[in-house]
Protein backbone atom coordinates (compact mmCIF):
# COMPACT_ATOMS: atom_id res chain seq x y z
CA UNK A 1 0.00 0.00 0.00
CA UNK A 2 0.91 3.29 -0.30
CA UNK A 3 0.32 4.87 2.91
CA UNK A 4 -1.60 3.71 5.67
CA UNK A 5 -5.24 3.28 4.49
CA UNK A 6 -6.84 5.88 6.89
CA UNK A 7 -4.85 8.73 5.60
CA UNK A 8 -5.44 8.64 2.25
CA UNK A 9 -8.28 10.12 0.09
CA UNK A 10 -9.14 10.41 -3.42
CA UNK A 11 -10.96 12.98 -5.12
CA UNK A 12 -12.03 12.30 -8.59
CA UNK A 13 -13.05 15.78 -10.10
CA UNK A 14 -15.29 15.47 -13.25
CA UNK A 15 -14.95 18.21 -15.34
CA UNK A 16 -17.99 17.30 -17.37
CA UNK A 17 -21.79 16.89 -15.91
CA UNK A 18 -22.48 14.57 -18.21
CA UNK A 19 -19.94 11.80 -17.45
CA UNK A 20 -20.97 12.29 -13.70
CA UNK A 21 -23.56 9.07 -13.58
CA UNK A 22 -21.00 7.45 -15.94
CA UNK A 23 -18.07 7.50 -13.17
CA UNK A 24 -20.17 7.05 -10.29
CA UNK A 25 -21.49 3.52 -12.44
CA UNK A 26 -17.67 3.26 -13.46
CA UNK A 27 -16.84 3.00 -9.51
CA UNK A 28 -19.87 1.01 -8.59
CA UNK A 29 -18.82 -1.62 -11.41
CA UNK A 30 -15.31 -1.97 -9.61
CA UNK A 31 -16.91 -2.19 -6.37
CA UNK A 32 -15.34 1.08 -4.96
CA UNK A 33 -17.11 2.58 -2.44
CA UNK A 34 -17.33 6.43 -2.62
CA UNK A 35 -19.44 9.65 -1.95
CA UNK A 36 -21.06 11.72 -4.17
CA UNK A 37 -20.16 15.55 -3.78
CA UNK A 38 -23.61 16.04 -4.63
CA UNK A 39 -25.21 14.13 -1.64
CA UNK A 40 -23.52 17.13 0.60
CA UNK A 41 -23.65 14.01 3.43
CA UNK A 42 -20.16 13.48 5.65
CA UNK A 43 -17.86 11.06 3.47
CA UNK A 44 -17.46 8.18 6.47
CA UNK A 45 -13.96 7.16 7.71
CA UNK A 46 -14.57 3.74 5.81
CA UNK A 47 -14.68 5.64 2.40
CA UNK A 48 -11.66 6.61 0.61
CA UNK A 49 -12.97 8.06 -2.59
CA UNK A 50 -15.32 11.32 -2.79
CA UNK A 51 -16.72 11.77 -6.34
CA UNK A 52 -16.57 15.07 -7.47
CA UNK A 53 -19.74 15.44 -9.43
CA UNK A 54 -20.68 19.11 -8.92
CA UNK A 55 -19.72 22.18 -10.69
CA UNK A 56 -17.32 25.10 -9.99
CA UNK A 57 -15.56 23.15 -7.05
CA UNK A 58 -12.54 21.80 -8.99
CA UNK A 59 -9.89 24.78 -7.37
CA UNK A 60 -11.26 23.64 -3.79
CA UNK A 61 -10.08 20.10 -4.71
CA UNK A 62 -6.89 21.20 -5.80
CA UNK A 63 -6.51 23.24 -2.51
CA UNK A 64 -7.56 20.27 -0.58
CA UNK A 65 -5.09 18.12 -2.21
CA UNK A 66 -1.38 17.39 -1.37
CA UNK A 67 -0.68 15.43 -5.09
CA UNK A 68 -2.76 16.26 -8.14
CA UNK A 69 -3.35 14.08 -11.36
CA UNK A 70 -4.64 15.50 -14.53
CA UNK A 71 -6.74 13.39 -15.93
CA UNK A 72 -7.32 12.24 -19.75
CA UNK A 73 -3.39 11.90 -19.65
CA UNK A 74 -2.29 7.96 -19.39
CA UNK A 75 -4.39 7.31 -22.62
CA UNK A 76 -4.27 9.11 -25.62
CA UNK A 77 -7.28 12.00 -24.80
CA UNK A 78 -5.25 15.06 -24.35
CA UNK A 79 -5.56 15.43 -21.08
CA UNK A 80 -6.55 18.76 -18.99
CA UNK A 81 -5.46 21.94 -17.52
CA UNK A 82 -2.37 21.21 -15.39
CA UNK A 83 -2.53 25.16 -14.85
CA UNK A 84 -4.99 24.87 -11.96
CA UNK A 85 -3.03 22.68 -8.98
CA UNK A 86 0.21 24.06 -10.51
CA UNK A 87 -0.92 27.34 -9.76
CA UNK A 88 -1.92 26.26 -5.56
CA UNK A 89 1.70 24.98 -5.58
CA UNK A 90 0.69 21.09 -5.79
CA UNK A 91 2.69 18.88 -7.33
CA UNK A 92 0.98 18.02 -10.24
CA UNK A 93 1.68 14.57 -12.34
CA UNK A 94 0.87 13.71 -16.17
CA UNK A 95 0.71 11.24 -18.37
CA UNK A 96 2.31 10.50 -21.36
CA UNK A 97 -0.61 12.33 -23.81
CA UNK A 98 -1.30 16.00 -23.20
CA UNK A 99 -1.39 16.94 -26.39
CA UNK A 100 -4.40 19.01 -25.93
CA UNK A 101 -1.99 21.25 -23.55
CA UNK A 102 0.83 20.30 -25.00
CA UNK A 103 2.94 23.60 -24.33
CA UNK A 104 1.93 24.26 -21.13
CA UNK A 105 2.88 20.62 -20.28
CA UNK A 106 6.46 20.62 -21.73
CA UNK A 107 7.43 23.96 -19.71
CA UNK A 108 6.09 22.79 -16.88
CA UNK A 109 8.27 19.77 -16.83
CA UNK A 110 10.58 21.80 -18.26
CA UNK A 111 10.36 23.83 -15.10
CA UNK A 112 10.12 21.22 -12.52
CA UNK A 113 6.64 22.41 -12.24
CA UNK A 114 4.82 18.82 -13.02
CA UNK A 115 6.39 15.60 -13.02
CA UNK A 116 5.54 13.44 -16.13
CA UNK A 117 4.65 9.51 -15.46
CA UNK A 118 4.31 6.74 -18.30
CA UNK A 119 1.66 4.49 -16.93
CA UNK A 120 -0.94 4.13 -14.10
CA UNK A 121 2.04 1.90 -12.09
CA UNK A 122 4.29 4.79 -12.76
CA UNK A 123 1.67 7.00 -11.17
CA UNK A 124 1.17 5.23 -7.83
CA UNK A 125 4.72 5.23 -7.27
CA UNK A 126 5.12 9.03 -7.67
CA UNK A 127 2.21 9.58 -5.73
CA UNK A 128 4.07 7.49 -2.87
CA UNK A 129 7.04 9.16 -2.88
CA UNK A 130 5.68 12.71 -2.88
CA UNK A 131 3.62 11.58 0.10
CA UNK A 132 6.27 10.07 1.56
CA UNK A 133 8.93 12.96 1.06
CA UNK A 134 11.09 11.23 -1.43
CA UNK A 135 10.70 14.01 -3.87
CA UNK A 136 10.94 17.41 -2.88
CA UNK A 137 8.56 19.89 -2.98
CA UNK A 138 9.91 22.69 -3.29
CA UNK A 139 7.61 25.97 -4.73
CA UNK A 140 8.14 25.66 -8.21
CA UNK A 141 4.84 25.18 -9.27
CA UNK A 142 3.78 28.42 -7.50
CA UNK A 143 6.94 30.26 -9.01
CA UNK A 144 6.47 29.14 -12.32
CA UNK A 145 3.26 29.92 -12.47
CA UNK A 146 3.55 33.16 -10.94
CA UNK A 147 5.82 33.62 -13.71
CA UNK A 148 3.52 33.47 -16.40
CA UNK A 149 1.01 35.74 -14.61
CA UNK A 150 -1.55 33.56 -13.44
CA UNK A 151 -0.99 32.98 -9.41
CA UNK A 152 -2.63 31.96 -6.60
CA UNK A 153 -1.22 30.96 -3.05
CA UNK A 154 -1.10 27.92 -1.67
CA UNK A 155 -2.62 26.63 1.10
CA UNK A 156 -2.77 23.69 3.55
CA UNK A 157 -5.31 24.49 5.66
CA UNK A 158 -7.88 21.78 5.88
CA UNK A 159 -10.62 24.66 6.50
CA UNK A 160 -10.03 26.05 3.21
CA UNK A 161 -11.77 22.94 1.01
CA UNK A 162 -15.08 23.26 3.48
CA UNK A 163 -15.23 27.50 2.97
CA UNK A 164 -14.61 26.76 -0.94
CA UNK A 165 -17.47 23.65 -0.93
CA UNK A 166 -19.70 25.58 1.54
CA UNK A 167 -19.86 28.42 -1.12
CA UNK A 168 -21.30 26.19 -3.88
CA UNK A 169 -24.54 24.87 -5.21
CA UNK A 170 -24.32 20.91 -6.06
CA UNK A 171 -26.11 20.10 -9.09
CA UNK A 172 -29.57 18.36 -8.68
Amino acid sequence: TLVPKTTLQTAIGVRHPQRFAVVAELLRERGIPFVRRSSNAPVPADIDIVLGDSMGEMPGYFAAADVAFIGGSLLPLGGQNLIEPISMGRPTLIGPHMFNFAEAAAGAIAAGAAIEVADAPALLGAVAALLEGKVARDGRPTAYVCERGVCALPTTDPDTMARLLAKTTPLP
